[in-house]
């Protein structure tokens, strides 16, 4: 009887270590796996689309003559809205196949002196890797029935200063080729108020000249990101008092000038059309590589940042 009595009390300890255990398992949720355990597990990053479109949408419109010598009565020859003048006559023309022709023809002139604008135009003033101090940059070109115009002579160039750049020795003109500046056979003078010269080239020019440093000691900034995939960013370097920028290609910078001061700026577009940016003052020198670190943002607030530039 004591040994039946002994065999009941196990099966009972037993039954209720059992269901102690079954309700403790229902009250007690299992512990959620670590996410971040796994080393080895990549980070998406945020991509951007390139900005080529977005630049388009900004790029300024070109003024259009259509030009009968003389232009008008009180007006010799055709002026922008932003002093530039454009001084030439069929003479100097001929068409591709080497007709002569008559009036009238189009002169298409667009220009372009604040950093924002140059921006847009996805062009940058640097010549064989050095920074270029600019005047402006400008798109001229002639045409008639819709074909362009062959120039066998010179046409005078006459536009107003808009920068603290002054123009005073014979400077050189660089014109856009293959995405490229080259320096063209052309140059041009200027004082405080206007910059001219005569010209045999059209397309894209650019007007300006080396950028003075105070220094001899230049080096190249890299730019990286955690978070963001770089490839469609753009990321200027903007030196304002000099009225010049580069733009890096590849996250690294083109031999910059050590010890000067400049503006940092980044920019994107997502997929779904969604600016972000990063603005940061900066001294050369003072760090070999910067972390991006975008915010979301709205075309006015970016509009904003490249102004101030």
């Amino acid at each position: 009887m004591k040994k039946q009595n002994k065999i009941l009390t196990g099966i009972t300890v037993l039954l209720i270590t059992i269901l102690f255990s079954c309700s403790k398992a229902r009250i007690e949720k299992p512990t959620a796996p670590d996410i971040n355990s796994n080393t080895d597990e990549s980070i998406e990053l945020i991509k951007f689309v390139p900005l080529d479109s977005f630049f388009s949408a900004k790029l300024r419109k070109p003024e259009i003559f259509n030009y009968t010598f003389p232009y008008n009565s009180s007006q010799y020859y055709p002026k922008t809205t932003m002093g530039t003048v454009i001084a030439s006559t069929k003479y100097i023309f001929t068409s591709f196949s080497g007709d002569t022709i008559d009036y009238p023809y189009i002169i298409s002139v667009n220009e372009f002196y604040k950093i924002k604008d140059i921006i847009y135009t996805k062009h940058q003033p640097v010549y064989d890797d050095k920074l270029m101090s600019l005047f402006g940059i400008f798109t001229i070109s002639f045409s008639k029935d819709n074909f362009p115009l062959k120039i066998i002579s010179r046409y005078g160039f006459r536009a107003d200063n808009h920068t603290t750049e002054i123009a005073t020795d014979s400077l050189p003109i660089y014109k856009l080729s293959n995405e490229e500046w080259i320096l063209s056979n052309n140059t041009f003078i200027g004082d405080s108020t206007a910059f001219y010269g005569q010209l045999n080239i059209t397309g894209w020019l650019l007007f300006g000249r080396e950028s003075n440093f105070n220094t001899t000691n230049y080096t190249k900034i890299k730019f990286t990101s955690n978070k963001y995939d770089l490839t469609n960013i753009g990321i200027y370097i903007v030196f304002s008092t000099k009225n010049t920028f580069t733009r890096v290609e590849n996250q690294e910078s083109i031999n910059l000038p050590v010890g000067e001061q400049a503006k940092l700026v980044a920019f994107g577009i997502t997929e779904e059309g969604q600016l972000y940016s990063f603005n940061k003052d900066i001294i050369i020198g003072e760090q070999t590589s910067y972390e991006i670190d975008l915010s979301i943002t709205n075309d006015t607030s970016l509009s904003l940042i490249l102004d101030s530039l």
